[in-house]
Order: structure tokens, then C-alpha cells, then sequence
């Protein structure tokens, strides 16, 4: 009878039982806690932006001064999208938009209307458009277009879908629809040199239940992966050193089996 070689390879057993679903059960729950976590912190953030609305349940814009020497300031499109007439129907604020002006110098006109209706309106005529606006800090970047026309006063015009005229401050109130919208803010009498201050806010009814889902949906599958994690961790700590389909007795030790090798007799 020979010894086995002391550099033999040690015998691998395959993973399989007990110590297989305890690393599936590892793995599905670290996946599950870090999405229940991304869905947590989404919520906690959606939270944070519903406190933020005011009493009537607004999220709002700083107000901050806007001029031009133009006739009229116009936005990009404020919205451009294409919904669904189901979900128009729904008995909830999808998403209104509240615009609010003041001018010391002149009566103020500030109206939504549709971007081909707005462009029709000002074609050939003098005006600014802003490209973009940042609030922290402040700061506006306009863009002007020449023109040599004279626009009509804009309450005459018949293409608002929402619009506010007279002194002081002017306040409007539009329910987003489907559509390619943009803003125009004005003098009343339609002459140029617009000086105003104006503030907008966004109020959804949606923000505050999605908030609320979010925080539910990421606690639960949070809860369901840490749950995972502590029963795959559970079975692997009671598996460990013991060879699947072992008999239940402890292999052993390395050390034990080399010197018991070693004094084998040879023959």
C-alpha cells in the first residue's frame, strides 16, 4: 500500500443544497435592498418637495426681475407633450401652473397661449426670448428677435387659453393640457419696454400619494431583502465547513489528516 502523493489536489464538492439557496438567498437580497433603498430615498425626496408647496400647494419660483426694451418677453415651451384623453379625464390636478407679475411702470398683460398661435401673434415684431433661468444664483440668458411690426394689444387677441390684464400684480392659473404652450408677458397697451417681477409655481395632487407609495414600496422591499440577507447569511453560517451531502459528522482537520498521512506505513 502506497501513501497518496502530499501534493495531491484536496477534494472539491459541488455547491448544491442547503449552501446553494443560502447564496441565492445572499444575492436576491442584497438586489432587493439596494432598490428598496433607491425607491426609499426617491421618496423621502418626493416627501421633501411636497412639504415644500405653500398653502395653497405650490411649489414656487424665488420671484426675480425680468426687462427687456422689446415688446414682449416670451419662454421656451413650458410644456410639449402629448397626454392621453383617460388620463385628462382623471379626477385629479395632473399638474396646474400659477403665474404671478407686478410692474410699477405700466399695466401688465401676462396670457399662455400655443407656440404657433404666440409666433403667428409676434411675427415681425420686436421681442425677447428667455432661454433659460437659474436661481441659485440668479441668473437669466435672453435672446432677442429683431422685427419691425407693431403688435396689437395681446388682451385683444383671441388665442389665450389663460391670461391676466390690468395693475398691479397679475395672477394666472392653467391646468397643463396636451399641446405645444409657451408664455407672453406684455405692457396691456402693447407698447415696448416690459419691466416685471414675476414668480411661477407648479401644483400637482400627485406629488403627495407618490410620495407616499414610494415610501411604502421602498420600505417593504428594504425590509424583504435585509429578511433575505440575515436567513441566506443564517444558513451559510450553519453549512459552513461541511461538504454537501456529507453525513452529518465533522470532517477532519487538515492538519490531523497530514500527520495521519505522513506516518501511514509504507509497504
Amino acid at each position: 500500500m502506497t501513501s497518496a502523493p502530499a501534493n495531491a489536489p484536496a477534494a472539491t464538492y459541488p455547491i448544491r443544497g442547503p449552501v446553494a439557496g443560502g447564496i441565492v438567498l445572499l444575492a436576491f437580497g442584497i438586489a432587493i435592498s439596494l432598490v428598496g433603498s433607491a425607491i426609499l430615498i426617491a421618496g423621502i425626496v418626493a416627501g421633501g418637495v411636497n412639504q415644500a408647496q405653500d398653502e395653497e400647494g405650490f411649489f414656487s419660483t424665488p420671484t426675480e426681475s425680468f426687462a427687456t426694451d422689446t415688446y414682449a418677453l416670451t419662454s421656451p415651451a413650458i410644456a410639449r407633450f402629448t397626454v392621453d384623453r383617460g388620463v385628462q379625464d382623471l379626477p385629479v390636478d395632473l399638474a396646474t401652473i400659477r403665474l404671478r407679475a407686478t410692474s410699477a411702470d405700466a399695466d401688465i398683460f401676462i396670457g399662455i397661449a400655443s407656440r404657433t398661435a404666440i409666433e403667428s401673434y409676434l411675427r415681425n415684431v420686436e421681442r425677447t426670448e428667455i432661454r433659460e433661468i437659474r436661481y441659485s444664483p440668479f441668473h437669466v440668458e435672453y435672446r432677442d428677435l429683431d422685427g419691425s411690426g407693431t403688435p396689437a394689444p395681446p388682451a385683444s387677441m383671441g388665442i389665450w387659453v389663460a391670461s391676466a390684464s390690468g395693475t398691479g400684480t397679475q395672477e394666472l392659473e392653467w391646468t397643463i393640457a396636451s399641446g405645444d404652450w409657451g408664455v407672453v408677458v406684455m405692457n396691456a397697451d402693447g407698447t415696448a419696454g416690459v419691466d416685471v417681477d414675476m414668480q411661477a409655481g407648479v401644483r400637482s395632487d400627485l406629488i403627495g400619494p407618490a410620495a407616499t407609495g414610494l415610501l411604502i414600496t421602498g420600505t417593504i422591499l428594504l425590509l424583504v431583502g435585509i429578511a433575505m440577507l440575515a436567513v441566506g447569511a443564517t444558513i451559510l453560517s450553519r453549512r459552513g465547513g461541511r461538504p454537501s451531502g456529507s453525513s452529518g459528522s465533522p470532517a477532519a482537520p487538515f492538519d490531523s489528516q497530514v500527520q495521519a498521512a505522513g506516518s501511514a506505513p509504507q509497504q
